[in-house]
């Protein structure tokens, strides 16, 4: 049997299943993708509504991500960068807080701020030089701990965690304790340090959009779920059965995988309201952390960058992370309360909210990569993505690599004994 009659389905065309499928392509398979939606992306999603660019949550690339770079073409994607550093938002007040190797003037701005004391930022340095010496590899292999511990034993004030780790890490965590491993609190930190936080110029979705238009030799089928998997064969509206020499399950496998029903993954929520607004205050494409509210996290101008479709007026999207079991009618008044009177916009119109309740999978401990022996479900059915070993693109990619791999070694294997 050559590689073109190997039959393998890929459940789910989010970013690791378009990367098994590319890397397949290569060897010679033919695979078949089979999503639940209407398009590739997975989570990654752009929305086009009365003219705005909505990304579904609040997503960036990290420039810096090894994987990123090795598939993506950065120039097609005409990524936008956001500026280094914050904009705090203190009791009504906004302060500049960034990193001083990255540019000088946020320095002076942060020194004498109330963001952070003096000793504070000397730390910040010697975190990022710590950091930056590290093989990526290596910040998954330490001793783990909260990222809270991590950044209270490294000698951080209270005053420098509340108003600057614990809103700018609740908005990557998506959880506001900073329960999540130190493990991924240094990887992340090293990755910003040392690059850019960037965004495609026609949204979020470009990134899986462009890995599906490469795709030459795979066949994507969508609006179609898949019922279970089986030894052998996919289940289809309960009784078509697709033949399946592997199966790579590349969404969450307890809904389809009937032995791990009682065996789903945790996931951590976002709530992303946009809204049309007059003016943009902030000026300037920079990340807005919110260290007082009960609800908000963090904000954004999405048209601070350049974008492909353009409203008539600005937009802003409000990011609610600790929603604690608010109704969604009181949460929006309450942002539109805050627009108004903290940041002086008061003809704000909502245009669209999105409660994403599967936005991040939870973990309780990280690695960097995977085995495709640990991906296994059984001798010929692999699941992939970041739910596997951290919440991160990058981890993605690099569970769709080590499975790929497996399968096409059992592939040679299999041709060599005949």
């Amino acid at each position: 049997m050559n590689a073109s009659e190997v039959k393998i389905n890929i459940i789910g065309a989010g970013i690791s299943g378009l990367i098994a499928a590319h890397l397949l392509e290569s060897y010679g398979f033919k695979p078949v993708i089979w999503e639940a939606s209407d398009r590739p992306g997975g989570r990654m999603k752009t929305d086009l509504i009365d003219g705005y660019q909505l990304d579904r949550g609040f997503q960036v690339l990290l420039d810096q991500y090894p994987s990123l770079k090795k598939y993506l073409n950065f120039d097609e994607l005409e990524l936008q960068k956001l500026l280094p550093g914050v904009l705090i938002i203190k009791d009504n007040k906004r302060y500049s807080f960034g990193d001083p190797l990255r540019s000088f003037s946020s320095f002076w701005s942060s020194a004498f701020s109330p963001v952070a004391k003096l000793s504070d930022l000397s730390k910040l340095f010697r975190l990022r030089n710590d950091l930056a010496s590290k093989d990526l590899r290596d910040h998954f292999k330490g001793e783990r701990t909260t990222s809270l511990e991590f950044l209270k034993s490294y000698g951080f004030s209270d005053q420098v965690i509340e108003n600057f780790f614990r809103p700018f890490f609740s908005g990557i965590f998506l959880e506001n304790e900073l329960k999540t491993s130190s493990e991924m609190l240094q990887f992340v930190y090293a990755l910003f340090s040392k690059g850019n936080a960037v965004i495609p110029k026609a949204g979020i979705e470009a990134v899986p959009k462009q890995l599906a238009e490469k795709l030459k030799d795979t066949k994507l089928h969508f609006n179609t779920k898949i019922d279970r998997i089986e030894e052998g064969k996919l289940i289809i509206n309960g009784v078509d059965q697709i033949a399946s020499d592997f199966t790579i399950i590349a969404c969450d496998p307890s809904k389809i995988v009937p032995q791990l029903a009682n065996d789903s993954v945790l996931w951590n929520r976002l709530d992303t309201f946009y809204y049309e607004v007059d003016k943009d205050v902030f000026n300037k494409p920079i990340l807005g952390l919110e260290t007082n509210d009960d609800f908000i996290n963090h904000l954004f101008y999405p048209q601070s960058v350049s974008v492909v479709s353009r409203g008539e007026k600005e937009l802003i999207s409000v990011n609610v992370v600790k929603r604690k079991n608010e109704s969604t009618d009181n949460l929006k008044r309450h942002i539109e309360d805050y627009l108004d009177q903290k940041l002086g916009l008061s003809e704000a119109r909502l245009i669209k909210q999105y409660e994403i309740e599967k936005a991040l999978p939870r973990f309780e401990r990280m690695q960097y990569d995977l085995s495709a022996e640990e991906s296994m479900l059984s001798e010929n059915v692999y699941v992939i993505g970041d739910q596997q070993i951290n919440p991160s693109q990058n981890a993605a990619i690099l569970s769709a690599e080590a499975v790929v791999s497996a399968i096409v070694d059992k592939e040679m294997n299999k041709q060599f004994k005949q």
